[in-house]
């Protein structure tokens, strides 16, 4: 059993001190947790001992969370650590508590321009994914987290192969959440992308009706309605839409996987064209779905796709109704009343608790899983209706987020095509504290290069082939960072870890904090590291000796194992 009474609450596990508890499921109990080394919030998954039954469960789980932690990308919820506390795996990731996209549909269906900002942010992190070749398979609207701005990130990469893999415990099973599950998931065969683009076409459709398109009283009908019920047409609950919103969904939903959307950015382009041309006030605006990526590259960034922010998305909302948008300008459509449903509870409680639906067929329904981080913590929003936008954009917009550890008073944004920087954009006298953000606005639509720098003239971070389309875009600052696997392959415990810039000229502060070790045969995961040149050293507890390595080039996840000396 997972633990039920937060027992671990007070504790100390490693560098992190254990608060309240969160959340608990069948297959994992959820922490507030504050780690000591940064002062940082974190939330930390503790998983039942069980699991560790299967000798071969630790190996999978720490293959797949190294998985996770090097996706690396903006829109992916954070993996910073994990290991064992009490023989049990724990996962340490960060903690957002400004809820999920579960919480927003509960509240309401969304509008079109929301939706497509929306689906503008997911489509970046699960299309970076899906070119890792890592599939989510338990991709829906829990798993997706808002933050205080109502920025979309997207969480529980890869759990879900962690469950499939503990399912074989149990017996022959089936993974996933069967609201959202693909028709091949029913089979034997080997799952593609197209599994999470078709659970997009699902969230898509609950996005904009506040309600799922099938119903079932047991998993089996639910995934069989899934797999041979014709797709319900959305405009019949939202006639104000356009066609062509009809024709994505059923696209993204298609009961082949080969009928659907190539890629998930085909998906999201297609719906910002729709919400574009929404706009323009075409109501018989048609596009060519699906069309090439290599089609959309010469107006997309591959990672940095154009959100629509006219109406932004607050997680602090109070909950959507039609008056709501009585007073919004003939740009949106009118959602439809917020229909009585029961689906709605039912999604709550499984965002509360942060777990998939495994589906063991014929033998048992087991509420288990992973999902759901950041819902947790997250508080029930209210606020005021979205204001109306008076005059469309022109130019882009660019919010610089400094999440650095340095002041930026140098900001330069250049054309890509520029040989030199130029000026800094920040006016004479200016500069962005750290946790705090900038706005620049005006900026001539086009590709760009952006550096901050530090009041020393050190560079910060930079971002190479920026699309800056018309509308809002944001920079978090630093957005390389990178982590470092220390390894011990040695038959002793390491008990200092420093790592260091390689022109400083001392070793700094021990990255371990007091008591705690790498013991042989275990790995060590160091986060947020700037990309840069480093010097190592490790010094093992017994014979203390000093290991090193100098100038090591730390531009991705990167491996450092510790051999015995000769």
């Amino acid at each position: 059993m997972a633990d039920m009474t937060g027992e671990l609450t007070g504790k100390t596990l490693g560098q992190y001190e254990i608060g309240q508890q969160l959340g608990q499921g069948g297959m994992a109990t959820v922490y507030l947790a504050r780690q000591k080394s940064i002062g940082r919030t974190v939330a930390i998954k503790v998983m039942p001992q069980h699991f560790l039954h299967d000798p071969s469960f630790l190996q999978r789980f720490e293959h797949e969370v190294k998985i996770i932690a090097a996706l690396q990308h903006p829109r992916v919820l954070p993996v910073y650590d994990y290991g064992q506390i009490e023989n049990r795996p724990y996962i340490v990731m960060a903690y957002i508590s400004g809820g999920t996209l579960a919480d927003q549909i509960c509240k309401g269906p969304l509008s079109l321009d929301q939706i497509a900002r929306l689906t503008d942010q997911i489509a970046e992190g699960l299309g970076h994914a899906h070119r890792k070749g890592i599939i989510h398979r338990d991709f829906k609207p829990s798993n997706i987290l808002l933050d205080e701005n109502g920025n979309a990130y997207l969480a529980d990469f890869g759990i879900a192969k962690i469950s499939e893999s503990t399912a074989q415990l149990t017996g022959s099973g089936i993974i996933g959440t069967p609201s959202y599950m693909a028709p091949e998931m029913g089979e034997k065969n080997e799952l593609t992308p197209a599994v999470d683009i078709y659970a997009l076409g699902v969230t898509l459709f609950q996005m904009f009706t506040g309600h799922l398109p099938y119903q079932g009283d047991t998993p089996i009908r639910l995934m069989m309605a899934h797999a041979s019920n014709p797709i319900p047409d959305v405009r019949a609950t939202c006639p104000e839409l356009p066609d062509v919103i009809t024709e994505i969904i059923n696209k993204a939903m298609a009961k082949r996987p080969e009928d659907r959307y190539a890629t998930v950015d085909d998906l999201a382009a297609d719906l910002r064209q729709a919400a574009q041309g929404h706009h323009a006030g075409q109501e018989l605006y048609t596009i060519e779905l699906g069309s090439s990526s290599k089609q959309r590259a010469a107006t997309s960034s591959d990672s940095h796709a154009a959100p629509l922010e006219e109406a932004p998305l607050s997680p602090s909302s109070p909950p959507l109704s039609p008056t709501s948008y009585t007073s919004e300008p003939a740009l949106m459509y009118t959602p439809p009343p917020t229909p009585k449903k029961s689906g709605c509870g039912s999604v709550m409680l499984i965002a509360l608790v942060g777990i998939p639906i495994l589906i063991c067929i014929g033998l048992f329904l087991m509420l288990g899983g992973l999902g759901g981080l950041a819902a947790l913590g997250s508080i029930m929003p209210t606020s005021t209706p979205i204001p109306p936008t008076a005059t469309p954009l022109t130019h882009a917009n660019l919010t610089i987020d400094n999440q650095s550890k340095a002041e930026i008073c140098v900001l330069y944004i250049s054309p890509e095509e520029a040989d030199q920087w130029g000026d800094s954009r920040l006016e004479d006298g200016s500069s962005i504290p750290i946790g705090k953000t900038y706005i620049i606005e005006d900026i001539k639509p086009g590709i760009y290069d952006l550096r901050a720098k530090d009041c020393s003239d050190n560079v910060i971070a930079d971002k190479y082939g920026i699309n800056l389309t018309i509308g809002e875009h944001e920079w978090e600052v630093p957005a390389d960072l990178t982590t470092l696997n220390v390894i011990n392959d040695t038959s002793q415990s390491l008990c200092e870890l420093y790592i260091v810039s390689s022109d400083q000229q001392d070793w700094g502060t021990n990255q371990l904090d007091p008591g705690e070790v790498i013991v042989a045969g275990r790995t060590f995961t160091l986060s947020n590291i700037p990309i840069g040149s480093y010097n190592l050293k490790v010094v093992t507890c017994d014979t203390q000796e000093s290991i090193e390595q100098y100038d090591e080039l730390l531009d991705a996840s990167t491996d450092w194992t510790i051999y015995e000396s000769d």
